[in-house]
Order: structure tokens, then sequence, then C-alpha cells
């Protein structure tokens, strides 16, 4: 039995231009781009803004887990 068999079947997207997409809007809204290293080549993005009248931090974290690209498509929703 393949590993993915009866897995995600939804619309598929270009990850790489998703996240070229997510960081030009995050840029144009005042948000800091870091790129932290992975391993093989492989890098992690975190975006940041410094909010001073809020005195407060919020962590989102998201991801590819097997197929399923919702979380990168919710960034893209919540930077909109």
């Amino acid at each position: 039995m393949s590993q993915n068999q009866g897995g995600y079947q939804g619309e598929r997207i270009r990850i790489q231009a998703v996240l070229d997409d997510d960081c030009a809007m995050a840029r144009r809204q005042g948000w800091e781009l870091d790129r932290l290293p992975a391993g093989q080549g492989l890098e992690l993005l975190a975006l940041r803004r410094t909010v001073p009248f809020l005195g407060r931090r919020l962590y989102l974290s998201t991801g590819i887990h097997g197929d399923e690209p919702a979380g990168p498509l919710a960034v893209r929703t919540a930077l909109r």
C-alpha cells in the first residue's frame, strides 16, 4: 500500500509561489523577514513586527503536513 494512498485529494499549490507572495505582502505591511537555517539546504521563514502599544507577542506556526496545504494558505489569508 502506498504511503499517501487515499490521502489529500484537493487542489494542489505551488508552495514557492505562495511563500514568495506571502513574503512580499508581509514586507509591504511592515513585517520583517528572518530566514532560519533548518539543515540540508532548507530554511524556515519567520515574520515579525513590533507593535509597541500592544505589549504582547503572538506566535503563529504553519507548514504542510503530508500533502495538506491549508496552513500556508491560511497565512496568506491572514496577511491579506
